[in-house]
């Protein structure tokens, strides 16, 4: 199946502060693992209160790794 995924999304504020904070501290040359889990549970928790789809969150989980 190959459905066309709709990148064109907002991202829950409270993912964003997260990845604010993290890129933050991977800029100053801190690496917060724990941080990095936080917003893979918070991804997830979108997830679950449909506020984004499995997809969208699996992109925003790929983009995080490049960080």
């Amino acid at each position: 199946m190959n459905e066309k995924i709709d990148f064109d999304f907002n991202v829950p504020q409270y993912i964003i502060d997260e990845l604010d904070e993290y890129i933050q501290d991977v800029k100053n040359g801190k690496y917060r693992y724990m941080k990095l889990e936080n917003i893979k549970a918070l991804t997830g928790l979108a997830r679950l209160n449909n506020r984004i789809t499995k997809e969208q969150g699996d992109y925003i989980l790929e983009k995080i790794q490049q960080i």
